[in-house]
């Protein structure tokens, strides 16, 4: 991380200002096969695939236990299968949220939603600190060609759409629709021949798992009878469940009539099948060009899908295992294939891992992400880091909950009030139990009290809202309802999200310019004397900006000059005094929040 880039960070309270919705996984070490101890784990293998391509795969709201090799039926992945065996399969990996947007931004930058403040799908990546790296800008650092091809428009790089940067090739989608599978793969085959000479990453990301779910007529017809009607049977109609009703109005308007519960299951599974078809092509392309020895494929979902799963329809709402366990593997020229890891593993993971593997340069050091460098377990060594170690996972705020996943157990905590009729606390031994039938929390208090452990930080201030962070800017709230009206258009929100206060981010603590130099000198940071004149005339100077701005009744410009001030004071401040303000800014607001 730069210098100036920690000092923004710092500024703002990003790294300790908490949010009410993650998942907190304390890993217990199951290591994966062991060979000889890595020498050096943080430099070796360094670098070894430099200048080889990278394709990333994302498979949007894609089980674990829909692909093959994950358990799920038999020959529905078998192109998905046959990657993991030529690679590294993470039999444990947890989505970083349950959403689109903040997953996929964790995965192209290592950032977690915290720290990125990405947090929903409303949400664009010009609202992120403009120092922040990407996986992309990385390699065109290095001198690849890059390319993201996003099949779903808030993936896009539209002014309101999440617009990930690091891209050469970056087409916009429609909006209100989409790309398919077969369009994805031809569109990427097409951009890979267009030129020859340097090496490539490309994003490519399939949402056909995705509600609505309808794949093309063969894969319809291979898991559900062509002649059998759906809405006939003795079962009452779906639209008659009070749980199916509160689904999206495009689940609701797809499966209202339906009594066979059987259905929605079965095109979910016709989506799967064709997109690992597609999958299938491209690796096909890969060889037949002789790329695929000389390409590393990384494959993971953002999430997964519930199928009526505790009462969920067709949606990713919640922290069951059905919509975070997800499928992961990486498949690297030149490494051991056939690797099965049981430790636990999120998105945060990939960018450091791909980083150090290809020899990146991320502006954001590795040592700042809150991911694990994957790459002695991929050449099957022991890697330390993995042992045990905190990785947070947000989910997205319409629910804030909290999930803590240790060895066997998983306990999830409600922050504020469910959608559905769930408990507050909820705890549950995966290992024997995965469809988390039996809620051990009463009995296993000893178990509750060791997990609330690792989420009491994040509990302190969870009554801070993420759901639609709102822009004070009229453009920018213009920009966002148009978001939200793609959104409503592909299943993702209701008309009206995003309207009400209560919907608004978490913001810089509120000091007044009056009162911030008190509040900071109060403080045991041991300023020197020159530190004070300089945040002195600091604080000056936007008081005085601020009376011509408000004399004029900019507030746009009011804004500007409060956050410059508080960006020019941490420059003036070191590392250690920024964290100190950071964190006494954290405990001055949580003081302000409890006086209510």
């Amino acid at each position: 991380m730069s210098r100036a880039h920690m000092k923004k960070r710092l500024a703002f309270g990003f790294p300790i200002v908490l949010v009410a919705s993650a998942v907190l996984i304390g890993v217990m070490s199951q290591a994966a096969p062991q060979g000889k101890p890595a020498e050096t784990e943080d430099a070796r293998h360094q670098g070894v695939l430099k200048g080889k391509n990278l394709i990333l795969i994302t498979l949007d709201t894609t089980r674990a236990d829909h692909i093959t090799c994950y358990g799920g039926p038999q020959g529905l992945t078998p192109n998905i299968d046959a990657l993991a065996a030529d690679g590294t399969l993470f039999l444990k990996a947890y989505s970083q949220t349950n959403v689109t947007n903040p997953s996929h931004t964790a995965i192209l930058t290592g950032l977690r939603a915290i720290d990125s403040r990405i947090f929903n799908n409303q949400t664009t990546f010009t609202w992120v600190s403009p120092d922040a790296d990407t996986l992309g800008l990385a390699f065109q650092r290095a001198g690849y060609r890059t390319a993201g091809f996003p099949a779903t428009p808030h993936l896009s790089n539209e002014p309101e759409c999440l617009g990930m940067t690091g891209f050469d090739h970056y087409p916009n989608v429609p909006k209100g629709g989409g790309f398919d599978a077969r369009q994805i793969v031809d569109n990427t085959i097409e951009w890979i021949k267009s030129e020859s000479d340097k090496p490539f990453f490309a994003w490519v990301h399939f949402f056909d798992p995705h509600m609505k779910y309808w794949p093309p007529e063969e894969y319809r017809n291979q898991f559900y009878p062509k002649d059998k009607d759906p809405t006939s049977g003795d079962g009452p109609p779906l639209e008659q469940n009070d749980d199916f009703k509160r689904s999206p109005e495009i689940v609701t308007d797809q499966f209202g009539k339906v009594r066979d519960l059987t259905y929605p299951p079965a095109l979910y599974q016709g989506e799967v099948r064709y997109t690992d078809e597609e999958v299938g092509r491209l690796i096909k392309f890969l060889k037949g060009a002789g790329l695929y020895e000389n390409t590393g494929i990384v494959l993971v979902a953002d999430h997964g899908e519930s199928l009526g799963d505790h009462n969920v329809y067709y949606d990713h709402y919640g922290l069951f295992e059905a919509s975070m366990h997800i499928p992961c593997l990486m498949r690297f020229p030149g490494l051991p294939g056939g690797n099965k890891v049981t430790d636990f593993v999120t998105h945060v993971d990939l960018a450091p891992t791909i980083s150090h593997l290809y020899g990146l340069t991320f502006r954001q050091r590795l040592a700042s992400m809150h991911g694990v460098n994957l790459t002695p377990t991929l050449f099957r060594e022991t890697n330390s880091k993995l042992a045990v170690r905190p990785a947070t996972v947000h989910e997205d705020a319409y629910n804030r909950q909290v999930m803590v996943r240790k060895g066997p157990w998983k306990l999830i905590q409600m922050i504020e009030g469910p959608k559905y009729e769930w408990a507050d606390v909820l705890l549950f031994n995966v290992e024997e139990d995965p469809q988390e039938k039996t809620n051990l929390a009463e009995s296993k208090p000893e178990v509750v009290a060791d997990l609330s452990q690792y989420i009491k930080n994040w509990l302190k201030v969870g009554k801070v809202s993420l759901r639609n962070p709102k822009p004070d800017d009229p453009k920018d709230r213009a920009k966002q309802e148009e978001a939200i009206k793609n959104l409503v258009a592909i299943g993702y929100a209701e008309a009206g999200e995003g309207a009400d206060e209560e919907n608004a981010a978490a913001k810089p603590p509120p000091f007044a310019v009056n009162e911030y130099k008190d509040f900071l000198f109060k403080l045991d940071l041991k300023l020197t004397s020159d530190q004070k004149k300089r945040i002195e005339k600091v604080i000056d100077d936007a008081k005085t900006n601020l009376r011509k701005a408000n004399a004029a009744k900019d507030a746009a410009e009011a804004k500007k000059i409060r956050t410059q001030m508080r960006l020019d004071v941490a420059d003036v401040l070191t590392d250690e005094q920024n964290l100190k303000v950071n964190e006494a800014i954290t405990l001055e607001l949580l003081k302000r929040k409890d006086g209510e």
